[in-house]
């Protein structure tokens, strides 16, 4: 794993590792929160990050993508199961490579359960630092090393050109969603990875929420 690690971080860009840097968890987002902050500023944040959710959840409920292999996935593929967990991440981030493995963990347990866990790929253009929809020849090969030697076989799908502007958007790697029978997200997007029971307990929780409405 750590071969393919340092081949990914050095293929990758200066914007891309800029991006990186939030990728292990969402800390970083205190450290710069000033203690005087004003309540229309505030107000300003949650606002934009209400419309952030509102445009990451319109392109789940109009998705019309492929997978790694070329098999075309609309949001039909949500309706397969009560809650659909889709993990962002990208070859270059090491906390994205190293959850990897618990991720297929959970995907086994919950295969005739009521959860599915999906992939979403994503690389980085070297000149505007922002997610790339799809991935070239080369960029899918290192995907494919990556869950070769995870032993990942749960479904990875690749972000369409309709998806790529609001992908840009987000705020670091990996980023999960949450998503309903109706391509609807379930509580807000987690930036960062987790553990095993980390995100069992999450998962849960997202469940919970389902039965509730």
């Amino acid at each position: 794993m750590r071969k393919l690690k340092l081949i990914s971080f050095i293929t990758v860009t200066v914007a891309a590792l800029a991006l990186a840097a939030g990728c292990s968890n969402g800390a970083n987002k205190n450290e710069t929160k000033t203690e005087n902050v004003s309540e229309t500023q505030e107000k300003e944040s949650e606002n934009q990050n209400q419309g952030k959710t509102e445009n990451i959840g319109k392109i789940f409920q109009t998705m019309d993508t492929t997978d790694i292999t070329g098999k075309k996935v609309t949001k039909d593929v949500f309706a397969e199961k009560k809650l659909t967990m889709v993990n962002m991440w990208a070859t270059w981030c090491g906390p994205c490579v190293e959850e990897i493995p618990e991720l297929e963990e959970i995907a086994k347990e919950y295969k005739d359960g009521d959860v599915a866990i999906k992939g979403l790929p994503v690389e980085i253009d070297g000149q505007t630092g922002k997610p790339m929809a799809g991935l070239t020849e080369g960029e899918k090969k290192m995907v494919e090393d990556v869950l070769k030697e995870a032993g990942a076989t749960y479904q990875q799908l690749l972000a369409s050109e309709d998806m790529k502007q609001t992908l840009s958007e987000l705020e670091g790697f990996p980023t999960t969603y949450f998503i309903n029978q109706k391509g609807e997200l379930v509580g807000e997007p987690i930036v960062g990875s987790n553990s095993k029971d980390g995100w069992k307990k999450i998962i849960e929780e997202r469940l919970k929420m389902l039965e509730e409405k």
